[in-house]
């Protein structure tokens, strides 16, 4: 019986690819076409995919510095950078992004919650992360490191914060000003609609 393959999706391959460095993998003595398929073919079981694709996903890796070689004793290894590590991360928050959700509860206390952080450059790619992140979840952007939203959200950003380990430099603020800019309340204008009297 011919063995069924299942093509990957887009951005799958570059995941698994990444996932499979993340251990070590040995190349052999040269960085070679046939090589790089026969090294990530255990970790690529029951999925069609051609050596163009993978040695595409393995130039890609390694030209946005996700990946690095290194030769231990004579052998070439592959293995996962800083940069890779911040890139799983992405992925697995990616993966668990449509089961985080913030809770829209049945009375609202009328307070803002304010998040500010201040995230050195050395974490640069988890700042710019994280700001993708809330605005996926919904919150509005005031200043380049100030978000708002006007229900209780503290689990969410730190579950976000812990993934890409910047807790230290972000701070949830609870506001009991109703008052906000105009620009604030037409942007949640649709979700609080629901509160008027």
């Amino acid at each position: 019986m011919q063995e069924k393959h299942t093509a990957f999706q887009k951005g799958e391959l570059m995941k698994q690819v990444l996932a499979a460095c993340a251990g070590g993998i040995i190349l052999g003595v040269a960085v070679t076409m046939p090589g790089v398929l026969l090294a990530f073919r255990p970790f690529l079981s029951g999925k069609k995919i051609s050596q163009q694709s993978l040695w595409k996903t393995y130039k890609t890796l390694v030209r946005k510095k996700f990946v690095r070689i290194r030769e231990v004793r004579g052998n070439i290894i592959l293995e996962v950078t800083e940069e890779g590590k911040m890139r799983q991360k992405e992925y697995q928050l990616q993966d668990s992004i449509t089961k985080l959700r913030i809770s829209i509860p049945k009375t609202w206390d009328g307070k803002w919650r304010l998040l500010v952080f201040d995230i050195p450059e050395q974490k640069k790619r988890a700042r710019e992360a994280l700001r993708d992140f809330l605005k996926h979840l919904g919150f509005y952007r005031v200043q380049d490191s100030v978000f708002i939203y006007p229900f209780p959200c503290e689990d969410e950003v730190d579950v976000l914060t812990s993934l890409f380990e910047v807790q230290e430099y972000v701070y949830c603020f609870t506001i009991e000003n109703t008052k906000v800019p105009s620009s604030v309340a037409h942007h949640f204008s649709k979700l609080l609609v629901r509160y008027l009297p």
